[in-house]
């Protein structure tokens, strides 16, 4: 290579490494700056206590916050909206330089900036220290201003949207909502009414309770009304309050309260009548605030309510509890279904039940849930002493005990006595928690003393299919019925024979009997209408006796038999019915007792015309 290349390429070379670092590297730093500026602050938004502003020498407003809520203390003292003071703390906390350290400016020169007659003079207080911020000139067009911290003298570049936040508008800050709940939950409310007696809820083991003026459960969808309101009630616009003349909420027409839990501060509020000019709003007084406000009368409507609407008309309530039992006590004997929690879930399981029963993975949950969802029509006080006999309930038909686990870890039982039948065509349930009687449809009685019989499936045999099987069915009309017959098989899919009237064996109509026997294997009740009441039902006499013949799969095997008992059919095209040693009473279609009563026999064949022989003159 030539000398004269040589120093060509050296001297390319050396104009590459000047341009890459005096150029490149400090265009990557400037980067890296601009990208992550430090904070004036190291600080939290939640650790701010109380905010100041001033503008040009004058207070423009100030905040302080009482707990988790942010209060005005001036132009007014009123609730804030803990938002927007929220969004101004947050942009304290996260001040950042707009520009990069070599950009700071000069703070020798700080009237050069403004700061001998600054704008805006903003105060926050953290931990009991105060740090003073006050903003000067701007920084070229829409490029932000410069903003002094007065206690250390250093003057920072910061973009246009802290002053920004500085100047949202006062009324922006106001709270226009009445009751500001946070996030902590309600434990009382409390109401008066001009004309009323005085109300008062009380939240007790996670249950709603009216304890003034009686002392009755309340009812959930009145108060979820009621609080649905008091959240969402606010104030249309802002009055002063009159310097002269009287309080237009002195006296008041209405006064609400509410107590929260955790030692949290009350919240209230007093309305007073319609004011001349404006006839469909209330003046009302929120709670710490100085001015009043206007809110629609109409949106005070849940609100106003007589006593008796307050009070529940529902049997019991779940209030979000978790239903752990469930307990019928019918003709002295108790009938429990209880959830067993495994590390493989939750299965339900009857107490004291015959083995053969199945479980309803939904009844007690679906009898629970259908009594508490009975509409009541009426309720009546039942004091200590008040005659029982004359609704059914001396000895009462039926008790239902309902358990709930509570949030708490312990749980709540609630006890209903069910009144014998109807008196008058109602029905009666006394409530002795809160000692009243709520009038229910009859049906709703009978529901409840079919016992145990909400809790259990329909199915009935319950066969163990790889176990068992049927071998025999045998059909006996009751009385004067001329009915029996019988037809059985020796081996499971084998032949079917069949006796009837005690004629000789036969064959059997096959398609029709392994139909039969599938169907009874599969046996459901369509309802339960009794427990341990066989006369009630008419299934006995005059049914139809069904002898079921079951054989294991055991070696040798072994036979054991089931009655089955179906009553005349019903106007209603169903059939009582009733399993030996089962007490309840179900019913069956009227078609599958018709199936029994049909002939067992292998209908005869057809024979041709043709066969018959010559046809008689």
């Amino acid at each position: 290579m030539k000398l004269r290349t040589t120093l060509v390429l050296a001297v390319l070379l050396a104009v590459c490494a000047g341009y890459g670092y005096f150029i490149v590297l400090p265009r990557r730093s400037s980067d890296i700056t601009l990208i992550t500026p430090p904070r004036v602050l190291e600080i939290a938004a939640g650790e701010i206590s109380r905010i100041e502003v001033e503008r040009e020498g004058r207070p423009l407003y100030a905040c302080e916050r009482r707990g988790d809520q942010w209060w005005l203390t001036q132009p007014v003292k009123a609730p804030a909206v803990h938002e927007t003071i929220e969004a101004i703390a947050i942009a304290f906390a996260y001040m950042h330089e707009h520009g990069t350290l070599q950009d700071r400016p000069d703070p020798a020169r700080a009237s050069d900036y403004g700061f001998d007659a600054p704008r805006v003079v903003s105060r926050i207080r953290v931990h009991g220290q105060t740090h003073t911020f006050e903003i000067g000139g701007d920084i070229g067009a829409e490029r932000g201003q410069y903003v002094r911290h007065r206690e250390t003298g250093v003057i920072h570049v910061l973009g246009p949207s802290f002053l920004g936040a500085l100047e949202t508008p006062i009324e922006r800050m106001r709270e226009r909502r009445v009751f500001v709940f946070g996030k902590v939950w309600a434990s009382a409310f409390s109401l008066r009414m001009s004309g009323e007696p005085a109300l008062r809820f009380e939240r007790l083991s996670g249950v709603w309770w009216m304890t003034e003026p009686i002392r009755d459960r309340a009812d959930e969808i009145a108060l979820q009304g009621a609080f649905a309101a008091l959240t969402s009630l606010s104030i249309e616009r802002f009055i002063p309050r009159p310097s002269e003349g009287p309080d237009p909420v002195d006296p008041p027409v209405l006064e609400m309260t509410v107590e929260f839990e955790g030692g949290a501060p009350p919240a209230r509020a007093a309305f007073g009548p319609p004011m001349k000019d404006t006839p469909d709003f209330l003046p009302c007084r929120p709670s710490g605030g100085e001015d009043l406000g206007l809110v629609r009368d109409l949106d005070l409507k849940p609100l106003r309510r007589p006593v008796r609407e307050w009070r529940s008309r529902r049997l019991f309530s779940t209030s979000g509890e978790k239903l752990r039992a469930c307990t019928i006590v019918l003709h002295d004997r108790r009938h429990t279904a209880r959830r067993v929690d495994t590390n493989e879930g939750s299965a339900w399981k009857i107490e004291g039940a015959p083995a053969d029963w199945i479980v309803d993975p939904g009844g007690a949950p679906g009898i629970v849930l259908t009594l508490a969802e009975v509409p009541v029509s009426d309720l009546m006080d039942a004091p200590e002493g008040f005659p029982r006999a004359g609704y059914g309930l001396d000895p009462p038909a039926a008790v239902v005990e309902i358990e709930f686990d509570t949030p708490g870890a312990t749980s709540r039982v609630h006890r209903l006595e069910a009144g014998h039948g109807a008196q008058r065509g109602l029905g009666y349930v006394y409530d002795p928690e809160r000692a009243v009687i709520l009038v229910v449809k009859p049906e709703i009685i009978d529901r409840i003393a079919r016992g145990p019989l909400n809790f259990r499936s329909r199915s009935l045999l319950n066969l163990p299919f790889e176990e068992e099987w049927i071998c025999s069915v045998a059909v006996r009309g009751e009385e004067a019925e001329r009915l029996d017959q019988r037809a059985q098989r020796l081996e499971e899919g084998g032949k079917w024979e069949c006796v009837v009237s005690g004629s000789a064996p036969a064959p059997a109509d096959a398609p029709r009997l392994k139909g039969l026997a599938e169907d009874l294997e599969r046996l459901e009740a369509l309802e339960f209408i009794a427990y341990e009441e066989p006369d009630l039902s008419g299934v006995e006499p005059g049914g139809v006796r069904v002898t079921i013949g079951i054989r294991s799969r055991d070696d040798p095997p072994k036979t054991r038999e089931r009655v089955l008992v179906i009553g005349p059919p019903r106007p209603d095209g169903f059939a009582p019915a009733r399993l030996d040693g089962d007490p309840a009473i179900f019913t069956v279609r009227a078609g599958f007792l018709e199936a029994l009563r049909r002939d067992f026999r292998e209908p005869p064949v057809p024979v041709p015309p043709e066969e018959m022989g010559p046809k008689r003159e």
